[in-house]
């Protein structure tokens, strides 16, 4: 298991005991999507950052001009 698999599974267990993500963790987690970039497929990348993109939108987490560099950030690789 390498760290990313290791900081989203505790990104899990922060939810499944309703403590809310806030933008950092979103970004941080968005930015080890990147780190990741070369082991998971593009698709599965995207599906899971504009997932996270619509779990801020419906918990009204402001999403600020670093969290959307770093959603743009992935999408050019």
């Amino acid at each position: 298991m390498n760290k990313f698999d290791l900081a989203y599974e505790l990104f899990n267990e922060m939810k499944n005991m309703n403590i809310y993500a806030d933008q950092y963790t979103f970004s941080t987690l968005i930015k080890g999507c990147k780190k990741q970039a070369r082991y998971i497929k593009k698709d599965e990348n995207y599906k899971r950052i504009f997932g996270w993109l619509d779990e801020l939108i419906n918990n009204n987490i402001e999403i600020d001009c670093v969290l959307y560099n770093c959603i743009m950030d992935v999408c050019v690789i």
